[in-house]
C-alpha cells in the first residue's frame, strides 16, 4: 500500500480504489469488480493465492493491466509477476537460528509454514540452505573435527490467521527442545510469539532463547522488543511502486521480475529499520510513544547476547548471497524442495 500512495504522489494518478478480501470467496468478484471500472488503468493483487482468480479476470478483461505480487502468469500479456527470493533472507534467519542454537546447547531449530506452495519453498529452501551453512562456519570458527547436526522441526500448519495454531505448535517445539522459530505463516505468527513470552515469563528471563522470528515486515517490535532479535522482509512496497511506475511511463511488460537481497527486494531487520517501524506501530496505535525506547532498548540487550563473531559470520553470507559466491536455490516445485529436503534433511 506503501508504494502504491508513493506512486501516486510522484507520477499523478487520480487516486486508489483500495480493497481488502475477506476470505478466499471474495478474490474473484473484487477483482472484477476493479477491473469494470472505467477509470482503473492497474490492478494489484497481493499475494500468491490471488494468482488463479488474476489469471481469470486478466484473460476476460484483456485491456487492463494487472500486477501480482507474490504470483506470476506465464502465458498472461497484460500481467507482471513480482517475485521475491525470500530464501536469501530466509537463509540468514536460518544461520542465525542455527548458530544461537549450538550456543546455547540446543538440538533442534524450528519453522511454521503456511499452506505448502511455491513461495513457502522460497522460504524453506533458504532456511534449510542457512543452517547447513551455518553448521559448516561452526564447525571452522570452532575448529571441530567434525560438522556438528540439528533437528529441524518444519511443519506445515494450513493456516496463514489462526493464531491458536500457532500458539499450540510453537509451544510443541519449545517442548521438543528448538532454540526458536521461524514465523512463515503470517498471522499464525502471533501465536507463536504468545508461546515464546509465556515460556519466558515462566522461566523469568527477557533475553535469549526461545526465540522468535520474524516475517514480510519488521516484527522485532513484538513484545516490547525481547524475543525477537530478526525478522525477514519483504518490499512490497518496492514491487507496488515499480507496477506504477512502469504503467506511468508505459514501459508495461509482462513477465516477472524477481527481488531478491541483491535487488533490494528482501533484506533483515537492523535498528535502522527497527526505529522506523516503531514510529510507524506509534502511529497506527500499536506501541505506545511512551514504549519507544523501552522496545529499542529491550532489542538492543537481545541481540547485545549473541556473540560479535555471529553477526560478522552473517555478514559473510549475506555477503556471499549478494554476489552469488552462496547459492540459494531458487525453489517453485514440490519435486524441487523434495530433493532440496533430501540434501539438507536436518535430522
Amino acid at each position: 500500500y506503501a508504494g502504491v500512495v508513493q506512486a501516486v504522489a510522484d507520477f499523478g494518478f487520480d487516486g486508489i480504489v483500495f480493497v481488502e478480501s475477506e476470505t478466499a470467496a471474495d478474490y474473484l468478484p473484487n477483482l472484477r469488480a476493479q477491473a469494470r471500472m472505467a477509470d482503473v488503468d492497474l490492478i494489484i493483487g497481493v499475494g500468491w493465492l490471488l494468482t488463479e482468480s488474476i489469471e481469470l479476470v486478466a484473460a476476460e478483461y484483456p485491456d487492463k493491466l494487472f500486477a501480482n505480487v507474490d504470483g506470476w502468469v506465464p502465458e498472461a500479456p497484460n500481467v507482471r509477476g513480482f517475485m521475491f527470493k525470500e530464501g536469501d533472507g530466509s537463509a540468514i534467519i536460518g544461520a542465525l537460528a542455527a548458530f544461537q542454537a549450538l550456543e546455547e546447547g540446543f538440538d533442534s531449530v524450528g519453522v511454521v509454514f503456511g499452506f505448502e506452495g511455491p513461495v513457502m519453498y522460497h522460504f524453506e529452501a533458504g532456511y534449510r540452505v542457512g543452517i547447513d551453512w551455518a553448521l559448516e562456519k561452526y564447525q571452522e570458527v570452532k575448529g571441530l573435527a567434525e560438522k556438528p547436526n540439528l533437528k529441524l522441526l518444519a511443519p506445515y500448519s494450513g493456516s496463514f490467521s489462526d493464531p491458536a495454531i500457532g500458539k499450540q505448535i510453537m509451544e510443541s517445539q519449545i517442548g521438543e527442545g528448538v532454540v526458536g522459530s521461524y514465523n512463515v505463516s503470517g498471522g499464525v505468527g502471533i501465536g507463536m510469539m504468545q508461546a515464546v513470552a509465556a515460556a519466558h515469563a515462566n522461566a523469568g528471563t527477557t533475553t535469549g532463547a526461545p526465540y522468535y522470528f520474524g516475517v514480510d515486515q519488521n516484527q522485532d517490535w513484538w513484545e516490547l522488543g525481547q524475543y525477537c532479535p530478526m525478522s525477514m522482509l519483504k518490499r512490497v512496497d518496492s514491487a507496488t511502486y515499480d507496477a506504477c511506475k512502469m504503467v506511468a511511463e508505459d514501459t508495461w511488460q509482462a513477465g516477472r521480475s524477481l527481488l531478491g537481497i541483491a535487488e533490494v527486494g528482501v533484506y533483515v531487520s537492523t535498528a535502522a529499520a527497527l526505529a522506523e517501524s516503531v514510529e510507524v506501530e506509534i502511529i497506527k496505535g500499536n506501541i505506545d510513544a511512551a514504549d519507544r525506547y523501552t522496545v529499542l532498548r529491550n532489542w538492543a540487550a537481545n541481540r547485545a547476547d549473541i556473540a560479535p563473531w555471529i553477526w560478522a559470520a552473517l555478514g559473510e553470507l549475506e555477503t556471499g548471497v549478494v554476489s552469488g559466491d552462496i547459492n540459494v536455490p531458487y525453489v517453485e516445485t514440490l519435486t524441487d524442495i523434495q530433493a532440496l529436503r533430501a540434501e539438507y534433511p536436518l535430522n
